[in-house]
């Protein structure tokens, strides 16, 4: 399955985007984000406003506050 069918499957999704990543930068992540949530309105984006490519290490309670709140909807 290639990333844009991934986009289309009606699943849930949490993308997690850091607004000063280079590597996938932000219009991308809002882009597949809006794509995504026409297959299932439950997706989910996170903008980690301090954060480039490794949110996870840069802002790592923002981004498990984030994951909590998706896994709990």
């Amino acid at each position: 399955i290639g990333y844009a069918n991934q986009l289309n499957m009606p699943i849930p999704k949490l993308i997690i985007a850091g607004a000063y990543d280079e590597a996938v930068p932000h219009d991308v992540s809002l882009r597949a984000f809006q794509q995504s949530k026409k297959a299932d309105t439950n997706s989910k984006l996170i903008t980690l406003t301090h954060s480039a490519h490794m949110g996870m290490l840069e802002e790592p309670n923002q981004t498990l506050q984030g994951i909590h709140s998706f896994i709990n909807q």
